[in-house]
């Protein structure tokens, strides 16, 4: 299996003809079908290739599902009782506001979460250059996670990293975090293979020849190691499954999210 062992999405892709990110993208548009619609399709697409140059995308869908259900132009103040949340032109009038206080008084920080990953602005400000419309960039959210903070969460809390993303100084809440994020792993493969059972049904004998072949024990055995939430790593991975002449139409079942 190479380098699809750990990876439901690109496990998913390979035997379905299609590229990571459309799998990463459509299955996202399962728990979201409003992201398609809401002028944010683009900062989804940015997610997707952004998760799939890395040895695992799954654990960032896992994670920005768990964060925001696949909500990207969004900011959680943290300041009043319960959060108060920010969606669409009103969150970037809230963070163009809140760059302006920060330069006015740095030693005052506000607890906001922002973007799809949800970063602290408080904690993480640093790393997108003290900007926080940076930080509302998918590909600079997984950047983040990939060059600093993941390695520095793994180093503390090894195997219950993911649990660490959310609250490194609570273990109870960082284990319940980590259990939130284990279950949308299970929504993860469910909508990959509702994916992959469309996509097999529409193609021909020869497209199906043109893939590799699917083994359910192969499958069960990415489904297990999958469920080990490893931390990414970068990963350049572009590749062709099949021939053009043999590539799959856009399968009927997920036609409608290409709206």
């Amino acid at each position: 299996m190479g380098p699809f062992t750990l990876s439901v999405i690109l496990y998913a892709a390979a035997h379905a003809g299609q590229n990571c990110e459309t799998v990463f993208q459509e299955t996202a548009a399962k728990v979201n079908p409003g992201v398609l619609s809401n002028g944010e399709r683009p900062y989804l697409e940015e997610l997707a290739y952004a998760a799939c140059q890395t040895t695992n995308p799954d654990i960032i869908w896992q994670i920005v599902n768990q964060e925001s259900s696949f909500r990207f132009v969004i900011a959680r103040d943290n300041k009043q009782e319960g959060g108060r949340v920010y969606r669409g032109p009103a969150a970037i009038d809230f963070l163009k506001d809140l760059q302006k206080k920060s330069r006015r008084n740095p030693e005052k920080v506000a607890s906001v979460d922002i973007g799809a990953m949800q970063f602290n602005w408080s904690w993480h400000q640093s790393g997108f250059g003290k900007d926080p419309m940076r930080m509302l960039s998918p590909a600079a959210q997984v950047e983040y996670l990939l060059e600093k903070f993941g390695e520095h969460i793994y180093q503390r809390c090894s195997r219950q990293w993911v649990g660490c993303y959310h609250n490194a100084s609570d273990r109870e809440r960082g284990s319940r975090y980590q259990s939130a994020v284990q279950k949308k792993g299970r929504v993860l493969q469910l909508q990959a293979l509702y994916y992959l059972k469309g996509a097999l049904k529409t193609m021909s004998p020869e497209q199906k020849a043109a893939l590799p072949r699917l083994r359910k024990e192969e499958f069960f055995q990415v489904l297990n190691q999958s469920r080990d939430m490893a931390l990414p790593e970068r990963e350049i991975r572009r590749f062709v499954i099949n021939p053009p002449s043999l590539a799959p139409e856009a399968t009927p079942l997920f036609r409608d999210l290409r709206g």
